[in-house]
């Protein structure tokens, strides 16, 4: 039991471990039975495991990291398009998201897109990423 209040890896909810029940053996923890379901979390004879630690799924971090790395845009610039994206959005000149980073910038009066990045559902198998 703990009275430091921990965050939850699946929802980043604050709460306090009063019972215990709800951490892996991997060290990620849970505010609620609910949330450590959704994380593939299970109880095992001699333990316990979670999608994370079985390999299944993968912190946002490493995603972050795999996705700038495989398009060649470092974090920095990725916050410098968002910026812009957002003052853009702002402004009216450009369209909302839908999965897809599409557009530098957007004239809706003169119907002019500036296409800078795709991020979207690419095919299976488009060559090697080289790291």
């Amino acid at each position: 039991m703990s009275n430091i209040p921990l965050v939850c890896d699946h929802c980043g909810k604050v709460f306090f471990d009063y019972h215990g029940s709800n951490w892996c053996d991997c060290g990620a923890k849970w505010c609620s039975e609910t949330c450590a379901e959704l994380d593939g979390y299970e109880k095992e004879n001699f333990g316990s495991s979670c999608n994370y630690c079985r390999g299944e799924d993968f912190e946002d971090s490493e995603l972050l990291e795999f996705v700038t790395s495989a398009i060649g845009v470092s974090r920095d610039d990725l916050v410098s398009h968002y910026k812009n994206y957002q003052k853009e959005l702002s402004n009216g000149n450009t369209c909302t998201l839908d999965g897809y980073i599409r557009l530098k910038s957007f004239n809706m009066e003169a119907n002019i897109a500036l296409v800078e990045a795709v991020l979207g559902h690419l095919p299976t198998k488009i060559g090697d990423i080289h790291e």
